[in-house]
């Protein structure tokens, strides 16, 4: 069964030309307590590109949501840059969301948006990255984009 939503796309750095391509990506987070907006805790980040499945890159996180809302992470790992996050909370289906976006890389920038869930690990195991269905698929309105480049 292929998993909705676990798209990231990569791309060369910014001294190349190459086309973004689609990657599985899986991150998840476990938050300590918040107190006035602001948080800590760690994330764990997996990535599929091809039929190579990184290893688990694990980050520590300082976060803010402010009071309308805006969502300010940076996450932080031992000998790499500081990757900053920036979203909005949502609420959808009466459970609330981070819906955040993100891009890190050097050689090999990643970009990806998601709506981080809460969900309770003794009860889900959530989806292997190598499970993503391609935008082709999730969004066929834009497959005419398929090899343009832009």
């Amino acid at each position: 069964m292929a998993i909705p939503n676990l798209v990231a796309y990569a791309s060369g750095n910014r001294n190349t030309t190459s086309n973004p391509f689609p990657i599985g990506d899986q991150t998840l987070w476990a938050l300590g307590t918040a107190t006035n907006g602001v948080f800590t805790g760690q994330s764990e980040a997996t990535f599929a590109i091809g039929s190579t499945v990184t290893a688990p890159t694990t980050s520590s996180m300082q976060g803010i949501v402010t009071d309308a809302g805006q969502i300010r992470i940076q996450f932080t790992s031992a000998g790499s840059p500081t990757i900053v996050g920036i979203g909005q909370m949502r609420e959808i289906g009466g459970v609330p969301l981070m819906e955040m976006q993100m891009i890190t890389g050097t050689s090999l920038l990643v970009t990806h948006w998601a709506y981080m869930a809460p969900y309770n690990p003794a009860v889900f195991t959530p989806p292997s990255p190598t499970q993503y269905v391609s935008a082709d698929v999730t969004s066929p309105q834009w497959r005419w984009t398929a090899g343009t480049t832009w």
